[in-house]
């Protein structure tokens, strides 16, 4: 499975983040994508060490700065399916793997939990993607949190190169990205989750 991890410094604490891979371990199989901004190269690069030795491989890619966050999360997803779409494999590595498109404010739970993602994947049958809805129940429905893309659906996509700087893709591909979405037991709240949301407030 190939991890994507987009890099803001300030939106998350990524010491914190790089801790929490080191303890759950089992990586070594995966593949760590590290988008980040064009200015923040220093900060991708001193993640990406501090992480490196505990994949198969890393990669970092580079997006140009946006004029607000919602065209940077969408120029970042953007890429991401791009190094998906042209990943080639070397010998030893997996064939035709996702992606965990990741939000680094998420944790894992325990030891291994990539694999449990990647194999729940498979026991589906390979879905366009595994994920949730903030609420499934609303009207304009928004994808929450991390989202396991197939290998196939950037090269599919009709809605990907009419992202702006406007609407996020997290509403904006919902139609392509959720239509046969399935819904994930190992991320989010569920006692099998093995990627979590950080705490909610109290209020």
């Amino acid at each position: 499975m190939i991890l994507a991890t987009p890099l803001v410094p300030e939106l998350a604490d990524f010491e914190k983040y790089a801790a929490k891979l080191k303890a759950k371990g089992q990586l070594r199989s995966h593949v760590h994508l590290i988008l980040c901004r064009t200015g923040d190269e220093v900060a991708a690069i001193e993640f990406d060490e501090a992480t490196r030795a505990l994949f198969f491989k890393s990669a970092v890619r580079l997006v140009a700065p946006e004029a607000n966050n919602v065209a940077l999360s969408n120029a970042f997803l953007r890429e991401g399916c791009t190094f998906l779409r042209d990943h080639e494999e070397e010998p030893g590595e997996p064939a035709g793997v996702p992606m965990l498109y990741n939000d680094p404010t998420w944790g894992p739970t325990r030891v291994g939990w990539l694999n449990e993602i990647q194999a729940e994947f498979y026991a589906n049958r390979m879905p366009t993607t595994m994920g949730r809805w903030e609420d499934p129940k609303a009207d304009e429905k928004v994808i929450w949190g991390p989202l396991v893309i197939n290998r196939a659906y950037p090269a599919t996509s009709g809605l990907m190169a009419f992202l702006n700087g406007t609407d996020h893709w997290r509403h904006y591909l919902r139609h392509e990205l959720g239509r046969d979405m399935v819904t994930p037991a190992t991320i989010g709240r569920g006692k099998d989750a093995v990627l979590r949301p950080p705490p909610k407030p109290k209020s």
